[in-house]
């Protein structure tokens, strides 16, 4: 990923909304393709966090991500939806995969 610059943040009654520009590279074998999309984040002040990304061409990932109490700490498990056509859906899941543990390994920083 080489950047994700915060676009809006809106308040709602039980929480906010946050939207997100992103850039990335995609490798393509010996290529790598440059994409921009937008990602909207749904954080409420309880409960599951809602996420969305659409990206060229009709590539939709829709995510929850649920905390829980373990021992002194907090379970954060994260459900991926991922619709894409053709033989995009394999390359969609492995990128997202790699970007989404580095969120989640950057949510355990920060919290640790």
């Amino acid at each position: 990923m080489l950047s994700v610059r915060s676009l809006s943040r809106t308040e709602t009654p039980g929480g906010y909304r946050q939207t997100y520009r992103v850039t990335d590279r995609i490798p393509l074998g010996p290529l790598t393709i440059r994409t921009r999309y937008v990602a909207r984040m749904t954080v409420p002040w309880e409960g599951d966090v809602e996420a969305e990304a659409r990206q060229f061409p009709r590539v939709r990932l829709s995510a929850t991500v649920t905390f829980a109490p373990a021992g002194t700490g907090t379970q954060t498990t994260e459900r991926l939806t991922i619709d894409a056509p053709g033989p995009l859906p394999a390359l969609t899941r492995r990128e997202a995969v790699e970007a989404h543990k580095t969120m989640l390994a950057g949510i355990r920083r920060r919290f640790s």
